[in-house]
């Protein structure tokens, strides 16, 4: 924000030398502030809600292991079928809004284990966090996460802008976020519901013409499961252990 911060001051310094009062001015000043950030492209809030969902998992998993381990798991941003890959097992990370663990999947592989390798699912809900003061913004968790990195600090920059963050827009993001209910975590087995190419094949006539596949599945009624580490401290926490930004 500091090239919106100096074109706000250029431009009241215009204003005030046009003859304008101080008020007149700054007010000018920030209607013209206001167009140019909401001109702005910025992430949809399901990008947001997906990445704050992401980075809650990757602020934990610093509490235990190595910066770069932990950079070196998460795929997410590398537009990889999986969020993160651990030694043992493979995670997708979900992050909803709602009141019940509704999850929107994007593609048909975006659910299919890879061979050799099992796939949990990690549900997490938030709620907009309002006055409580565990709340954490997306801008303030980056901002958490990036002060407690040193060696890969500069890997986990680059993650996030190529996901479309840019630091300097941190003012689009002012809103707070907290868990609404204990993360939990479902193996992605022959009994999960989730559409994937091989059943697609087994159904649908010419299934390789079928492409951009998105759907809902709700997991609520669903047994959770513990994949082990490195998720188990995750899926037991009970706050977002985090402060407003």
């Amino acid at each position: 924000m500091y090239t919106e911060a100096y074109g706000l001051m250029l431009a009241m310094a215009q204003a005030l030398h046009g003859g304008a009062g101080f008020a007149a001015a700054t007010a000018a000043a920030m209607t013209n502030m206001k167009t140019l950030l909401a001109a702005k492209p910025r992430l949809s809030e399901e990008k947001q809600i997906g990445l704050v969902g992401e980075l809650l998992l990757f602020r934990t998993l610093l509490d235990s292991f190595d910066e770069n381990t932990v950079i070196d798991w998460w795929l997410g941003p590398l537009a990889e079928e999986r969020d993160y890959a651990f030694p043992e097992f493979d995670a997708e990370v979900k992050t909803t809004l709602g009141e019940v663990r509704v999850h929107v999947v994007h593609g048909a592989g975006q659910l299919e284990p890879s061979p050799g390798r099992a796939l949990w699912l990690v549900s997490i809900q938030v709620t907009r966090a309002g006055g409580d003061p565990n709340g954490v913004t997306l801008p303030g968790l980056i901002g958490e996460i990036r002060d407690r990195l040193a060696t890969a600090r500069d890997r986990f920059v680059a993650h996030l802008a190529s996901v479309g963050w840019d630091e300097d827009d941190y003012a689009m993001y002012p809103a707070a976020y907290t868990l609404r209910t204990t993360p939990a975590a479902y193996l992605v087995d022959d009994d999960f519901p989730a559409v994937t190419p091989s059943r697609l094949h087994s159904v649908v006539p010419h299934s390789n013409l079928v492409s951009a596949v998105t759907y809902r599945v709700n997991v609520s009624s669903r047994e959770p499961g513990d994949p082990g580490e490195p998720l188990t401290k995750f899926i037991s926490a009970m706050t977002t252990q985090g402060s407003q930004t």
